[in-house]
């Protein structure tokens, strides 16, 4: 519409002031709200509008308005222009004008929202305090911890108590389950895992973790999940599929960026737009990233979004999964994440026989049973008092007490036992935890040089990602560098139930290592030589 647009008249000069005003201020039935003028202020056109605009499919993420994508499948951030027309679906906008000839009669000329003013009314406190925040985006009805210490799975629709919007009706706790655990064990029967207590359990885990996110206490961290497996068509992307997809209707996915900049705005864009999972599927090498492991660690996550000179801050509620043959991950991710391993047989996996095939369209068809045995196995742990997990884990000790109480209390392993990889994890720690091994047996308290050290992981196969099999004489001088870093940054540390400590001592060509008991180098300050006196 053009500023020059409809004009409406009137028997009596009327002017709308607040929502529910006398019948004749509207027009085709949308109340007619009076845009900012000379005696009214954009504060005042802000606060009526966002009356009106309380109940709309308008909300807020922060101080940022969204609505949802089409496929009501998540939020997208709502543009200045955009909202010109947008609030045309909820009100009639207007300028009110006297004519010069008479005052008996008011014009009401309808008029389409400018672009300043738009941009100027998204701002505004006045209208973003009427607004509908939303904290979680649920897309289908999952349970909540209510203040009062009570379970209960949410409605469709809006919870304000819970800053909650749940999109579509599934009502699995009519259709209740027995046995929960029965049910998964049955669904899940035909995954070979090379651990199958442990990683059954993770895989539930994950699951569970999913479903029963809502009854973590505010703030809890959470764990990452990584698949893995010895040989393509292992299963592993289905598995995570089986968590993933009953949950959210969909496997939301992302190919894995190669530069940390462009990690950053993914992982700030599904966060904004509401995304409380993300998978990153068939990972290749070795994955280390700062944005990442800052994320499993952060309870608030803040970004600059694109092309607007605002930021986002909110609550971190993403839950991370990766799959990946043989994949590796940085120590610091690894000891924020749960693995579970998978083993291939079949030398092609095309020749593997399934009795029940899994996808993510059964998945979705089978939602209601996933999620009332999940509801069955929650309802079960929560008759039992809530106990908590029997172990616990030091980087997510909340999650390991709530999700991991649930796993234990259905009859699964605990899901944060030591894990045995076979083809992935932290390849590094593993490498060093052998090496320290093998210098115990070899050289006891002895000291070893560099180019000693080079050759027992050499000859042991270990650290082949920098050292290529080489020994000291062949090995690159940037690999030698790079491989003299990383026996530095383990300066001290002790590894297995022996506690043996590795240790460097002196610098540069003058660099010796040695293995020995923490109780002997009490006194020895990191980085200092040890005294032979």
């Amino acid at each position: 519409m053009s500023e020059g647009g409809e004009i409406v008249r009137f028997e009596a000069p009327l002017r709308v002031t607040a929502p529910g005003a006398a019948a004749a201020n509207t027009y085709n039935g949308l109340p007619m709200v009076e845009l900012p003028d000379d005696d009214r202020t954009g504060g005042d056109f802000a606060a009526e509008l966002g009356k009106h605009l309380a109940g709309a499919a308008i909300y807020r993420r922060g101080k940022i308005l969204m609505g949802l994508t089409e496929k009501r499948d998540r939020l997208e951030q709502i543009g200045d222009h955009e909202m010109r027309t947008l609030v045309e679906r909820y009100v009639c906008l207007f300028r009110a004008r006297v004519p010069k000839k008479t005052g008996e009669q008011l014009l009401k000329i309808r008029m389409t929202l400018g672009v300043d003013q738009a941009r100027m009314t998204m701002n505004s406190p006045q209208l973003l305090d009427e607004i509908r925040e939303v904290e979680h985006l649920h897309d289908v009805p999952l349970p909540v911890l209510r203040s009062d210490g009570r379970i209960e799975i949410l409605a469709e629709g809006y919870d304000a108590a819970a800053r909650t919007l749940t999109l579509r009706a599934c009502d699995y706790a009519a259709k209740p389950c027995s046995d929960g655990a029965k049910f998964l064990r049955e669904l899940l029967g035909e995954f070979q895992f090379t651990e199958p207590d442990r990683s059954l359990s993770v895989a539930v885990a994950a699951m569970l973790t999913l479903f029963a996110r809502r009854l973590l206490p505010p703030l809890a961290h959470r764990p990452a999940f990584i698949y893995t497996a010895n040989a393509a068509g292992g299963g592993k992307t289905l598995l995570a599929d089986c968590a993933i997809a009953p949950v959210f209707g969909r496997s939301p996915r992302a190919a894995f960026p190669r530069r940390e900049e462009e990690l950053e705005k993914l992982l700030l864009a599904e966060v904004l737009g509401g995304c409380e999972c993300l998978l990153f599927d068939n990972l290749k090498g070795r994955v280390d990233s700062a944005s990442i492991e800052n994320l499993l660690t952060s309870h608030v996550f803040k970004g600059r979004i694109l092309n607007l000179s605002k930021t986002f801050e909110g609550e971190n509620h993403l839950v991370m999964f990766f799959t990946g043959n043989g994949v590796t991950v940085s120590e610091d991710l690894a000891r924020r994440a749960l693995f579970v391993e998978l083993f291939q047989p079949e030398a092609r996996a095309q020749d593997r026989k399934f009795r029940h095939a899994l996808s993510v369209g059964t998945l979705v068809e089978r939602r209601a049973e996933i999620l009332a045995a999940l509801w069955q196995i929650v309802g079960s742990w929560d008759a039992a008092g809530r106990p908590r997990g029997a172990k616990t884990h030091s980087s997510f000790p909340e999650w390991a007490a709530v999700i991991g109480g649930m796993v234990e209390h259905a009859g699964f392993a605990s899901p944060v036992s030591v894990a045995a990889l076979h083809n992935a994890g932290n390849q590094e720690a593993d490498d060093m935890e052998q090496l320290v091994q093998v210098m115990h047996q070899t050289h006891a308290a002895r000291e070893i040089d560099f180019d000693g050290l080079a050759e027992l992981a050499a000859e042991g196969g270990l650290f082949e990602r920098i050292t290529d099999g080489c020994s000291a004489k062949t090995m690159e001088r940037a690999d030698k560098a790079r491989f003299g870093k990383l026996l530095a940054s383990y300066n001290r540390r002790v590894f297995g139930e022996k506690r043996l400590m590795f240790l460097v001592e002196g610098r540069g060509h003058r660099r010796r290592f040695r293995v020995d008991f923490p109780e002997t180098n009490q006194a020895t300050p990191p980085g200092e030589p040890r005294s032979n006196n």
